[in-house]
């Protein structure tokens, strides 16, 4: 078999079986035909003609084996894929931007990306088989989130209200922009604009296994630091904060607590204990 081979083009043979491929190739590269080859015929009983430089030989005899081509379902199945880690890395890049850090395991990370891979970190454990809708709004929850601060809304429990509907939409918008940036159609964008938006989350179950995510990240790596920055709050406002998080997740995320599937704050254990029972 000679080294090199030069594929110039391809053609049929009328006497080769259907499944025969015959390419041109340069008659330099193939010693045993000389330059012109011409009547030559060749072990696989192919016919082999000869103009000028070029001979006609078998695909499978004079060159290399190729890469089987990749079937239009493989590629369909493929391009979801492709556009969800595309997604994915659009919002992780929007989130690195967050210039507000927080430092774990000695190094300082950016807010927001780590919370939404506390997000996704957690969905994992709670719902490994959730589908992909599920997934992207889990990561996009609080994307770009410091660029909306809550000072920008009144500091009253209105104001407060107000600004977490700004946020939804806002989330939502952003996420939905970077989709279509990945290349999902208006009807997925539109899905996981629901899910972040929590809209409808008493019928949307999708809805509320983001809820339950939320909810069990804020138990497990956030209550701890909320604590600090409220030295101000008694145990009945404790309570009632611990009350309003637990009313808001599902049975199954009642009893995913419940069973020790998430690390609870040791100092905070009886007081959550004491909100919930």
């Amino acid at each position: 078999m000679p080294q090199k081979m030069y594929c110039i083009g391809k053609v049929f043979s009328p006497g080769a079986t259907p499944a025969a491929h015959y390419w041109c190739v340069m008659a330099d590269s193939l010693p045993c035909f000389g330059a012109l080859g011409l009547g030559l015929v060749h072990p696989c009983r192919a016919r082999v003609a000869a103009a000028g430089r070029y001979i006609i030989g078998s695909y499978r005899n004079f060159l290399p084996e190729r890469p089987a081509p990749v079937s239009s379902r493989q590629e369909k199945q493929s391009m979801p894929q492709d556009r969800f880690e595309k997604a994915l890395a659009l919002f992780d890049a929007a989130n690195a931007a967050d210039p507000n850090l927080e430092e774990v395991d000695g190094q300082r990370r950016p807010k927001e990306l780590l919370y939404a891979e506390r997000m996704s970190e957690m969905l994992q454990r709670f719902a490994p088989d959730a589908g992909e809708a599920v997934k992207l709004a889990v990561r996009a929850q609080h994307i770009q989130r410091w660029t909306v601060p809550r000072s920008s809304y009144p500091m009253t429990p209105v104001g407060y209200k107000q600004w977490r509907t700004g946020l939804y939409k806002f989330h939502a918008d952003t996420a939905g922009a970077l989709m279509r940036e990945a290349g999902y159609d208006e009807a997925s964008i539109e899905q996981v604009a629901r899910i972040v938006a929590k809209r409808g989350i008493k019928v949307n179950d999708d809805a509320q296994l983001l809820e339950d995510i939320a909810a069990l990240v804020f138990l497990e790596h956030y209550l701890t630091a909320f604590a600090a920055q409220h030295p101000e709050y008694d145990e009945a406002k404790w309570c009632d904060i611990i009350r309003k998080t637990w009313q808001k997740m599902s049975a199954k995320g009642r009893d995913f607590t419940l069973l020790g599937h998430i690390s609870l704050p040791p100092d905070l254990t009886p007081l959550i204990v004491k909100a919930i029972t």
